[in-house]
């Protein structure tokens, strides 16, 4: 869908045409910005109005190239509104500024500042999302397969993480985990797109899964032109779960397939494979008739795992090798087994079961 527009109120700006580049030169910066904080009507000389919507100017861009100055607001206005009239901030009516803040959270609403808006059809709106996926698309698939010279290539020379580190630090970093992982899977969805003529900032959900530990939050890619592509310049990735590590996940995964075992809920046990599992020459079907007729003829049966060994080589798929104590009143049996394990921390299924007797006990 298109933006859609909910209020239009009449502004004032600063008396200099053209984007802000220095304190007291008296333009409005141009760009995308956020609404940092709120200063209420008491603690404003009375020209300013009953509130005032401070923005992060200069924002990350502004820095990089050099764009400074302090104190750039929306607020009121206690006189009539008259074009170009502020020494940089954005003005508007009193009562406008106070309707305006009632659509705003503090840190999270953007503020994109244009010297004219171009009012897209629904059609043409679509065309710049997908512009924008396949840009991103294209970034996580060199990411993914490890492609550092392409992945690389998305990035510009201004670029800086959130810790100020620049590109040559995050390069390394980028390296040692390629060199660290033998594998990794990005998924990303929900791409939000906010830009105007000096950057871009794109949003979207991503998924982050190696052999070691499970990430998933929100990322932002901060995108400036450069000639004629779009280059990054700043990446911010904000979880909204906390880190999961593999190692764990799948001993949580064994602990559920033993209790569902030893309970002989068998919808519950065979829900933990895979639709393709086999083991010796069993399929799915096959191995729950067989586990059905066990559980039938058993009215005890307790599981002893040991402490588990997990490697993974192939993309999303784990062995975990452990050594088993079977008792039932009918059997007892002691082993290594190993499960081969496929997929995400909180759904993993078993692809396959390999068992070494040890002897009866």
């Amino acid at each position: 869908d298109s933006v859609e527009q909910f209020e239009k109120f009449r502004i004032t700006t600063g008396k200099v045409h053209g984007n802000k580049e220095k304190e007291g030169d008296l333009k409005t910066p141009e760009g995308i910005y956020y609404i940092i904080g709120k200063i209420s009507g008491d603690k404003l000389p009375e020209k300013y109005g009953p509130l005032a919507l401070v923005l992060n100017y200069p924002n990350p861009v502004d820095r990089i190239f050099g764009r400074m100055g302090s104190d750039i607001w929306i607020h009121g206005r206690n006189e009539e509104i008259v074009d170009r009239q502020t020494e940089g901030c954005i003005s508007l009516e009193n009562n406008y500024i106070l309707n305006l803040a009632s659509f705003i959270t503090i840190n999270k609403t953007p503020v994109i500042i244009v010297d004219s808006l171009d009012n897209l059809s629904s059609s043409e709106y679509q065309q710049k999302i997908r512009v924008w996926s396949d840009i991103i698309q294209s970034w996580r698939n060199a990411w993914e397969a490890g492609n550092t010279s392409t992945y690389f290539g998305f990035y510009s020379h201004f670029f800086k993480d959130v810790s100020g580190r620049d590109l040559q630090f995050f390069k390394n970093r980028k390296k040692a985990l390629e060199t660290l992982y033998k594998w990794k899977k990005i998924t990303i969805d929900h791409i939000v797109v906010l830009s105007s003529e000096y950057e871009a900032h794109v949003k979207f959900n991503q998924t982050y899964l190696c052999p070691k530990f499970y990430s998933t939050g929100v990322k932002t890619l901060t995108f400036v032109p450069v000639d004629s592509t779009w280059e990054i310049v700043k990446e911010q990735f904000i979880s909204t779960i906390p880190r999961v590590y593999i190692s764990e996940s799948i001993k949580k995964f064994l602990e559920l397939w033993k209790s569902n075992w030893e309970s002989k809920d068998i919808e519950r046990y065979i829900s933990l494979y895979d639709s393709s599992f086999s083991v010796k020459g069993l399929s799915l079907q096959e191995w729950e008739q067989y586990k059905r007729r066990i559980f039938s003829q058993t009215n005890k049966i307790r599981v002893n795992l040991g402490s588990p060994e997990i490697d993974s080589s192939d993309k999303m798929t784990w062995k975990v090798s452990f050594k088993q104590d079977y008792q039932s009143d009918s059997h007892n049996d002691i082993g290594q087994k190993i499960l081969t394990v496929y997929g995400y921390p909180g759904d993993f299924k078993i692809l396959s079961e390999d068992w070494s007797t040890l002897g009866k006990k």
